[in-house]
C-alpha cells in the first residue's frame, strides 16, 4: 500500500486516463455480440450457458463454470454495466501490478513504469475486455489472478540460483498457474510481462540476480503449454468424443489439432497471420509480398 501511493501524480494521472478511457462503458446501457445470450435461458440458476459445452470441449472447464457463475448476477441489460464497473477497477489493478514489479524486479524508474503498466491495460483488446462483458471471467479476471501468482512463483535472489529448486512455495503457485490454462492460456501469461521487463530494462547489476527467474518463468511457461496442448488435443477431446453430449458439437478448424515435422505445411496459416499482421496491405496480392516481408523480419 505504502509503494501505492508513493507519488500520487502519477497514480490519480494514469487513474484519470484510464478513466476517460472506460467512461463510457460504464453509464452507457447496451451489451454486444454473445451478451445477449444471457436472456436466451434460465442464468440464474446457474447452469447452462450455450457456450459451456464448447468451452469444455476446447479445453475451458474451469472457465465454463466460471462464466455460469459470473453470468448469475445479471438480470436485465443495464446490470452490464456494473461487469465494466468491476472489469475497469480490475484492469487499473494491474496496471498498478505490473508498475509494482517493474519497479522492484526490473529496477524501472517509477514514472516510466506507471505509464508502460497503464498502456498494457489500454491496449485495444483489453478496451476490448472491458467492452465485451462475457469476456470479463478469460479477461481482467484471469489476468489479475496471473499477476497475483507471480510473487508465489517468482525466483527470489536468496533461493539457489544454480539449479532449480522448487519450494512448496513455488509449487503451489505453479499448480495454481496451470489451473489457469483451463480458464483462458493466452492471458494466464500475463505474468511473463514482468521477467520479459526485467530482461529489458534492468541494469547489469540487477539481471545478474533476476537472469534465473527469466530463464525459470520462460521454461515453466513453455512446459505448461506442452502439457496443456497435450491434455486438450490428445487426451480430452479423444476422451469427449464417446460422450453423447459432444458427438454433434461443431468446433472451427482452429481447434482441431494436427502434426507435421514439413515446414511447408505451416506457410498456409502462416500467411493467413501476417495478412491479419499487416492488413493494411490487403488490396495487394500477399503471395508476393509475403516473402519480402518474411525476409525482412528475419534479417
Amino acid at each position: 500500500m505504502k509503494f501505492i501511493l508513493a507519488g500520487k501524480f502519477p497514480i490519480l494521472l494514469t487513474l484519470s486516463l484510464i478513466s476517460a478511457a472506460y467512461l463510457p462503458y460504464i453509464f452507457e446501457v447496451f451489451a454486444i455480440h454473445n451478451d445477449y445470450t444471457l436472456w436466451g435461458y434460465d442464468n440464474q440458476s446457474g447452469c447452462c450457458h450455450p457456450e459451456s459445452i464448447h468451452l469444455i470441449y476446447i479445453g475451458r472447464l474451469l472457465g465454463s463454470v466460471l462464466l455460469n457463475l459470473h453470468v448469475m448476477f445479471f438480470v436485465d441489460v443495464s446490470d452490464v454495466a456494473w461487469a465494466r464497473l468491476v472489469a475497469g477497477v480490475i484492469m487499473f489493478l494491474i496496471a498498478m501490478l505490473l508498475t509494482r514489479h517493474m519497479v522492484r524486479d526490473a529496477g524501472m524508474p517509477y514514472r516510466v513504469s506507471i505509464f508502460l503498466g497503464s498502456w498494457i491495460v489500454l491496449l485495444p483488446a483489453s478496451v476490448a475486455y472491458i467492452l465485451w462483458m462475457m469476456n470479463f471471467i478469460p479477461g481482467p479476471l484471469t489476468a489479475l489472478l496471473s499477476i497475483l501468482l507471480y510473487p508465489l512463483i517468482r525466483h527470489r535472489p536468496e533461493d539457489r540460483p544454480t539449479r532449480w529448486h522448487l519450494g512448496k512455495r513455488q509449487i503451489l503457485g505453479y499448480m495454481l498457474l496451470f489451473g489457469l490454462f483451463f480458464v483462458y492460456p493466452p492471458n494466464t501469461m500475463l505474468y511473463l510481462a514482468v521477467p520479459f521487463s526485467a530482461a529489458l530494462f534492468s541494469t547489469r547489476e540487477k539481471w545478474a540476480q533476476r537472469r534465473f527467474d527469466f530463464i525459470q518463468q520462460f521454461v515453466m511457461a513453455g512446459l505448461f503449454s506442452i502439457l496443456y496442448t497435450l491434455l486438450v488435443k490428445l487426451v480430452q477431446t479423444h476422451w469427449f468424443s464417446h460422450l453423447s453430449v459432444f458427438q454433434n458439437h461443431w468446433v472451427g478448424a482452429q481447434y482441431k489439432f494436427e502434426f507435421s515435422i514439413n515446414p511447408l505445411d505451416f506457410w498456409p496459416r502462416f500467411e493467413k497471420f501476417l495478412e491479419l499482421l499487416f492488413s493494411l496491405w490487403g488490396t495487394v496480392e500477399f503471395s508476393i509480398i509475403g516473402p519480402w516481408i518474411v525476409g525482412c523480419i528475419i534479417l
